[in-house]
């Protein structure tokens, strides 16, 4: 085996010194989200009648730039994430993008408040003036790390190398890896062999450049991120089919009946509501009911794996919705040719559709993070919170191609997405994305079937040390990781 000794003096204490927060920082990482959730839900909730109502734009221009909203804004977390693995801590990252969130904010509220950043209201149905560029970018505003580059440089440069059949004699260094493995080393896998030439020895003098020569452990540590990418990859058309919770059905809400009481209306955002009081008390029933049981069942500290749970999340979402029975009331009472009028169909029968995609999310959502977090490698933990809103992000940008691709194959042949949402047929394009659904699923189980485990190599000076405060239950501390 090809060892190499660094000097690593201190790093140890160091590292001993190092406590992390643990419980006592829950309630500063709660009040944190709740603040958070204020001021996002009903900004995201009513975006979609901001951009229809008073920026004049079409229905599907709106949700397209909804989606490229929600899209663009995901996306910049990968770049907090690379930076907070690679050069800066967590928490300079969070201030940083606090002052960021606050100045998007603020665009928003100068695009809502100064008239000249707003088109004027339309004269008439027909004559509407659609928003500047400059108008739509206040709104647009508000709005890999170097191991895994030192890994592939290295295997590009040997790339002509045959790679040895005993994998022993692959470079290894347990002090050179010592601060990314606390929990142990990945051990060698048969995947992804190209990867193995970047810890192939050659004769070279002086000492070994991480940019020639990785260790076996960085080589893993790049195979196992690969490896997760399919399955994290299911968890994009579920994002996909809960972009149009803020879109589409907040305007099939404003054409439905929403009065509580006589005198009490409720506005159509707020049917939003009824996706996170779905999410949490799944949560809670899952681990207080659901988790109990399914340990009886199956002898796992949590009930089931999270590969199980992602799987019941995909398979829940895939549900019919009710725009074809508001349709059908709309052509009943003569109001085809009056979008603004109210259909005499009450707008709690959404509230499935919201519940659905909620319970979704306590089951998909929640399972891809743990899944995320204990598959990725240990230095890459934030990455890996990274790659969970990258899903969204993809899933927004993929939400945008199919609208454009379905108002492109439908235009002149019934319009499915139309301003006039009565003469349109948003319920075909539901079914649609039902359709895509189901073939998710069924990608999903592939990926699950052909996945492995990442191998770790536990210390032995640690020997059955108890697990740390807040560590996930992974499939491999509970026994059994597939089933």
């Amino acid at each position: 085996m090809a060892t190499a000794t660094v000097d690593r003096e201190g790093d140890g204490e160091q590292q001993k010194r190092w406590k992390q927060g643990g419980y006592n920082t829950l309630p500063f990482i709660m009040a944190n989200e709740i603040c958070d959730r204020f001021a996002t839900a009903g900004f995201n909730a009513n975006l979609i009648s901001y951009l229809t109502q008073q920026l004049n734009m079409t229905l599907v221009d709106a949700s397209n730039t909804l989606t490229n909203f929600g899209g663009t804004t995901s996306l910049t977390v990968v770049l907090g994430a690379f930076f907070t693995d690679s050069y800066i801590s967590r928490f300079w990252i969070i201030v940083a993008g606090s002052v960021f969130y606050q100045l998007g904010m603020l665009g928003l509220v100068l695009s809502a408040v100064v008239p000249s950043l707003r088109p004027p209201p339309c004269a008439a149905a027909d004559a509407c003036r659609r928003p500047s560029g400059g108008q739509l970018a206040v709104v647009y505003v508000g709005a890999a790390q170097d191991q895994l580059a030192q890994v592939l440089a290295a295997a590009f440069r040997k790339r002509n190398a045959a790679v040895p059949e005993d994998t022993g004699l692959l470079y290894q260094d347990k002090e050179l890896d010592a601060l990314i493995s606390t929990k142990g080393r990945l051990l060698h896998t048969d995947k992804l062999r190209f990867l193995d030439r970047a810890a192939i020895v050659t004769p070279a003098a002086g000492r070994p450049k991480l940019w020639r020569l990785s260790t076996v452990h960085r080589v893993e540590e790049l195979k196992s991120l690969a490896n997760l990418l399919p399955i994290w990859s299911a968890g994009i058309v579920l994002a996909t089919a809960g972009s149009h919770n803020g879109s589409f059905t907040i305007m099939q809400a404003r054409t439905m009946e929403r009065h509580v009481t006589r005198s009490l209306e409720i506005p159509p955002a707020t049917l939003s509501i009824f996706t996170t009081g779905a999410t949490l008390v799944s949560i809670i029933l899952y681990d207080r009911a659901f988790v109990p049981l399914a340990r009886r069942a199956t002898g796992l500290p949590s009930g089931i794996t999270y590969f199980q749970r992602m799987g019941i999340g995909l398979a829940v979402a895939a549900a019919a919705l009710v725009e074809a029975r508001r349709r059908a009331a709309a052509a009943e009472h003569g109001l085809l040719d009056s979008p603004k009028a109210v259909v005499p169909m009450s707008v709690f029968w959404l509230v499935p559709q919201y519940a659905i995609h909620g319970v979704a999310d306590a089951f998909a959502s929640v399972g891809q993070m743990e899944f995320l977090y204990d598959q990725s490698p240990e230095s890459m933990r934030s990455t890996a919170v990274a790659l969970f809103w990258l899903c969204g992000s993809f899933g927004s940008y993929l939400s945008t191609a199919l609208v454009a691709a379905v108002q492109r194959a439908t235009r002149g042949r019934g319009d499915w997405l139309q301003d006039n949402i009565n003469r349109g047929r948003i319920d075909n394009y539901y079914w649609l994305v039902t359709l895509v659904m189901v073939l998710n699923l069924g990608h999903y189980l592939c990926c699950f079937y052909f996945y492995t485990l990442k191998p770790l190599e536990v210390a032995e000076e640690r020997g059955h040390r108890d697990e740390e405060p807040g560590d996930l239950p992974s499939p491999q501390k509970n026994g059994d990781g597939m089933a």
